[in-house]
């Protein structure tokens, strides 16, 4: 009987024989599956450049019986009764198989078809589900899709390493749950409660259940901007758009003429590469400026109603979750914009060079310093501060900020968010660094609690879009 039973264990279970012959009849299965893609791939593209046949919607029966045809970016695989989708990215790669439910409703199926969520007045332009897909309007603001799937990558807040001043004023904090640290959020009014979106979001006091939580679930997903916040500059100036933050008056008279500006200027804000990021504005009317950025209650077959806002504390973590989750967790990256990092040699475009918040071109060629020293004059005249435009900041070695398709999430100005921390409800939450910060102890997932209604050089915001 022993020997039976020992028998019989051989032959089954997942170590067993049969079991490893299953396992390499579909590891087989798989591999023909991935080949007869990626021959008709290559076949179909080569067409495209030689004579422009259209690789949209074309469709071929293989040898083995499979019926495969192109569609918005993937592979549809049908055979046996079974059909199966591989997502093909822009250098003509195929990706993993994935079975294609027959309830295209479900969450994870809507995440990872982000062409079923793109808003009015935008299109595709580049990228995958996986490596980041981009969508830009006529206007070339761009936003990247944040596949929010229910199993692989959940809408909920998560806690990183990096905690500083959210139970108490200052110092690094070291919490045990999200919830010992943060109040909760404040999304805030916004500019047409009457559409649908916008009414189901609109909150006016602080909320500790995730109000937008259905909305990104029922959609799979959500859109952040690919830039921080900008604003086009188009000459060089001494002072920023609104002055700098040394000049005559008080903190209070500054503030006031600060956030005037920007609500006066909200449409002239941008997310486009190349540009100045918006600075000196308050956590509360970065928020307004957010929320009424765009929005759109119209749809048709291609697109969908949409909203902006501004990035919510679990929209940052989840899109950390996408980008890499132990990266953003980690100090001492070298590919953000921090004081202490080497930038490139020969950049003379325009920057903030020094704490305040002057926006100009430096004749000559200059490269970014660092390691000079971080206050006072030593600070100041060496340019450890500098902002750069969105999109631009490349270090010493070469690298850039884009992960994912998506920039300057590490350094160049830190993002206030909609959380409110523990310690004062008039604070706000900021994230990702900035470039007076110090990049061996911040890093991307970091939580900061003393943006209080202040406005600082190297701090702005991120703009994001719920749709259905």
């Amino acid at each position: 009987m022993i020997l039976v039973a020992v028998s019989i264990v051989t032959l089954t279970g997942e170590d067993g024989i049969l079991g490893k012959a299953t396992k390499a009849v579909e590891e087989y299965d798989e591999a023909t599956m991935k080949e007869e893609a990626s021959l008709l791939i290559s076949e179909w593209l080569s067409d495209y450049y030689t004579d422009g046949t259209e690789i949209e919607g074309r469709s071929k029966t293989t040898a083995s019986g499979a019926y495969i045809k192109y569609e918005n970016g993937y592979v549809i695989y049908e055979k046996d009764g079974k059909t199966y989708e591989m997502e093909v990215n822009e250098n003509g790669n195929i990706g993993d198989i994935m079975d294609v439910p027959e309830d295209k409703s479900s969450q994870e199926y809507q995440a990872r078809h982000p062409e079923n969520h793109i808003p009015v007045g935008f299109h595709h332009t580049i990228g995958s589900v996986s490596e980041g897909y981009v969508i830009a309007d006529d206007e070339k603001n761009e936003f990247v899709w944040i596949p929010v799937d229910g199993t692989k990558i959940k809408y909920e807040k998560r806690l990183g390493k990096v905690n500083f001043s959210l139970k108490d004023m200052d110092g690094y904090e070291e919490l045990s749950s999200i919830e010992e640290g943060i109040k909760g959020d404040m999304l805030g009014s916004f500019e047409d409660k009457g559409g649908e979106l916008a009414s189901e979001l609109a909150s006016e006091e602080i909320i500790s259940t995730l109000k937008e939580k259905g909305i990104i679930n029922n959609a799979g997903g959500f859109w952040v901007g690919r830039y921080e916040a900008g604003i086009n500059t188009t000459q060089s100036r001494e002072k920023s758009v609104i002055g700098t933050d040394d000049e005559t008056g008080g903190n209070e008279e500054k503030l006031t003429r600060f956030n005037e500006y920007w609500k006066q200027h909200k449409k002239d804000v941008v997310v486009k590469l190349g540009v100045e990021p918006v600075r000196m504005i308050s956590p509360s009317t970065a928020l307004e400026v957010a929320n009424s950025w765009k929005s759109s209650e119209d749809k048709d077959e291609k697109h969908v109603a949409f909203q902006s806002g501004l990035i919510t504390g679990v929209q940052w973590d989840v899109m950390c979750e996408f980008v890499d989750w132990d990266l953003c967790n980690s100090v001492n990256p070298t590919w953000g914009n921090s004081w202490n990092i080497l930038g490139q040699d020969g950049y003379t475009g325009f920057h903030s060079g020094k704490p305040g918040s002057s926006w100009i071109t430096t004749p000559g060629v200059l490269q970014k310093p660092a390691n000079e020293g971080r206050s006072g004059t030593n600070g100041t005249l060496n340019c450890t501060y500098w902002v750069f435009p969105t999109g631009k900041f490349v270090n010493s070695n070469g690298e850039g900020t884009e992960k994912k398709h998506i920039f300057d999430i590490k350094g160049n100005v830190s993002e206030v968010t909609t959380e409110v921390p523990m310690q004062n409800e008039s604070f706000r939450v900021r994230r990702g660094s900035g470039a007076a910060e110090d990049a061996s102890i911040e890093n991307v997932n970091i939580r900061v609690g003393n943006t209080a209604e202040d406005c600082l050089a190297t701090m702005g915001f991120r703009i994001v879009l719920y749709v259905k």
